[in-house]
């Protein structure tokens, strides 16, 4: 998280492929949550779109996402994979830290 002005705050999130495997689509949603789990905003983003080169293993990508400031609450935010594609596969999966990778298609 980094503070642009008093008013704008931009999350940065950083994707490191460590599959093994090419990348083709990535993209996921950030959660804006409470001191008490309630979610106060969700937003998607596209972490790599099918139309940029596959990001390949070993390889990172980041992508920011802008809120405003409000200090009368604590900022804390997650990121949550929903959709995966791997070049050559047209299987499509999501990712969750306990199950690792699920095929949704």
């Amino acid at each position: 998280i980094r503070v642009v002005d008093e008013n704008l705050l931009y999350v940065v999130i950083q994707i490191d492929n460590d599959s093994g495997r090419p990348v083709r689509e990535l993209e996921g949603y950030v959660t804006e949550i409470d001191l008490y789990s309630n979610i106060i905003t969700e937003q998607k983003l596209f972490h790599h779109h099918e139309y940029e080169p596959p990001l390949e293993s070993g390889q990172s990508s980041v992508r920011g996402i802008t809120y405003p400031v409000d200090l009368s609450k604590s900022h804390t935010f997650e990121y949550h994979i929903s959709r995966i594609k791997f070049e050559n596969d047209s299987r499509t999966y999501m990712f969750t830290p306990s199950e690792g990778l699920l095929r949704i298609d």
